[in-house]
């Protein structure tokens, strides 16, 4: 059978394609693949090129184009695969406002409703209301501790002399440091930047005018307590009870029922949700009791977590706003 290539056809072709420059003894393994030429000692060089041209032009050598070198194939572009697109993952650069500056924030609000929720006997809550003043500082870039700040006027009352005022001053500053600075950690999580440990310490200024709450120091008084911005005690009052008044300043409240009825209080953790109910006795609990804090019982040293979370609901806050996207802050 006659091949329809004849010498001057096989050289025109051969110019047109790039097999021409592929060496005979390639060609002719190549062709030997095939099983209808069985004896290629008859065919010339140049028949041997144009049977291969043609089988490859046809699709017709698929496996033994595996053989011949990439010069030697015929020039057709493959058709590219489609890949799926790939997912998008916003970039994450550790350097972008991770940790780059330091904060501070001057704290005015409610605490009946933000920190806590006290609720009457039949379990529906009270109406109390209140606002809480104080300072946060959040060393977020330099680290070391957060500091809750608060100013304080003192004002000596009837009976009262200098020696009264420093003596008052000791024993608040006293008070605060032994039972509520250096007790717990807040930790900051930042889904972009990890976390981040800060000691909770707490300051006390006194000032002349600009106050965040006013000290009355009386000869005597019935009852210290926290009324609005003022503190009112008397030359007697301890370093522990200015620890429990200063508490109420943060926003602390009592773990204890201002009626004939045992109540109960429920704090909110730094996530927004409420924990669990605490028993709130009628003039609060024995020091011996199981569940007493400094808030519930004279001269109880124990504090809680809860204690701090305020300060971890106003750092949180303050991170958010300054970061723009969600900080977790928790205390252990």
């Amino acid at each position: 059978m006659k091949h329809p290539f004849g010498d001057a056809a096989d050289a025109r072709y051969m110019a047109r394609n790039p097999l021409e420059d592929a060496a005979p003894a390639s060609l002719r393994r190549l062709l030997a693949t095939r099983s209808e030429f069985s004896d290629l000692s008859r065919l010339s060089d140049a028949q041997v090129r144009a049977h291969v041209v043609a089988l490859s032009s046809a699709g017709r050598l698929p496996a033994a184009l595996e053989g011949v070198p990439e010069i030697a194939r015929p020039n057709v572009e493959p058709i590219p695969k489609e890949e799926p697109a790939p997912a998008v993952t916003p970039p994450k650069d550790p350097k972008k406002k991770c940790w780059i500056e330091d904060y501070e924030k001057e704290i005015s609000t409610a605490s009946y409703g933000r920190y806590s929720r006290p609720y009457k006997k039949d379990g529906t809550p009270h109406g109390y209301s209140d606002k809480v003043q104080y300072k946060i500082y959040v060393p977020a870039k330099t680290g070391g501790a957060i500091t809750v700040e608060i100013k304080f006027k003192v004002e000596a009352q009837a009976g009262t002399s200098s020696v009264d005022v420093t003596a008052a001053k000791t024993k608040l500053e006293n008070g605060v440091s032994t039972h509520w600075s250096g007790k717990y950690t807040l930790e900051a999580d930042d889904p972009e930047c990890g976390k981040k440990s800060f000691r909770i310490d707490y300051r006390i200024v006194w000032v002349s005018s600009g106050q965040h709450y006013t000290v009355k120091v009386h000869a005597t008084y019935p009852r210290a307590g926290v009324t609005g911005s003022v503190m009112n005690v008397e030359k007697a009052t301890s370093a522990w009870t200015y620890a429990h008044e200063v508490a109420h300043c943060f926003g602390l409240p009592d773990e204890y029922s201002y009626t004939a009825d045992i109540e109960t209080v429920k704090y909110f953790k730094p996530d927004g949700t409420l924990d669990a109910a605490i028993s709130a006795p009628p003039g609060g609990k024995a020091k011996t009791a199981a569940d007493a804090t400094i808030m519930s019982a004279v001269d109880s040293t124990k504090t809680l977590p809860r204690h701090a979370w305020y300060v971890a609901i106003e750092t949180q806050a303050l991170l958010n706003a300054k970061l723009g996207r969600t900080i977790k802050c928790n205390i252990k």
